[in-house]
């Protein structure tokens, strides 16, 4: 009785070869030379008869390659400040500034010039008064910035706490309640009872300028202020 299924034996070196193209990713060739793709365990597909088989990722497992795209970058600058113009000269703003003394720096801050005021030497200054051109030719610690006529504040200015207001402007109270403005060179505030402030134990050292403004409940402490109510401080 003849097989049905015609059954082809094949030789051993043949077998060898099937048997170790089972462990290859290459494509195999079938006895009627058609190509099929190599099989990996695990993954599935459908034969010609319909049953399933377990077929694999072609080619292996694949690792997911990510984008990583930094969305950070440099932080935007901040705005610059206004500059400062000293001595017909232009400072940026944060740059330093010569103080025009021998002991002190100044430094501009958005258009403002801030100086240390330690005590200097004394300085002797010439006996002679610079011709006006319009522009101040000295730094603001200069001893003999007097020199200068374009350098004296203007008559309608006023100075408080160390810093220039110009005539008709505000000026900080020190206190609480009452509202201060500059006019014709004088400092005029209102005078409303506050509640009483408790001022701090200690009396700063003297380097000629006032820090306080001008109602400071306890700008007695700056012995280079006048007491509250305009008189000279003890």
């Amino acid at each position: 009785m003849r097989n049905a299924l015609g059954l082809t034996l094949l030789p051993l070196s043949a077998l060898f070869a099937v048997a170790c193209s089972a462990d290859s990713d290459e494509p195999l060739a079938s006895s009627d030379g058609d190509t099929e793709l190599a099989l990996s365990p695990g993954a599935s597909t459908t034969t010609a008869a319909g049953d399933s088989v377990d077929k694999g990722r072609r080619g292996g497992s694949r690792r997911h390659r990510g984008h990583h795209r930094h969305h950070g970058g440099t932080p935007p600058e901040p705005p610059a400040g206004e500059s400062c113009v000293v001595a017909g000269q232009t400072f940026p703003d944060g740059s330093a500034v010569p103080s025009g003394d021998s002991c002190n720096t100044c430094a501009c801050n958005d258009g403002s010039v801030i100086c240390t005021l330690a005590l200097c030497e004394p300085s002797v200054c010439a006996a002679f008064i610079e011709e006006s051109d319009g522009v101040c030719s000295r730094f603001p610690l200069d001893p003999c910035i007097a020199q200068d006529p374009d350098c004296v504040p203007d008559a309608g200015e006023c100075e408080a706490a160390g810093q220039s207001f110009p005539d008709g402007g505000v000026v900080p109270s020190g206190d609480s309640c009452n509202s201060c403005s500059c006019s014709g060179g004088n400092v005029v505030c209102t005078r409303i009872g506050c509640e009483p402030v408790a001022c701090a134990q200690f009396i700063e050292e003297a380097d000629g300028v006032c820090s306080r403004f001008p109602l400071d409940p306890c700008q007695f402490q700056d012995p280079d202020c006048a007491a509250p109510g305009g008189d000279p401080a003890p």
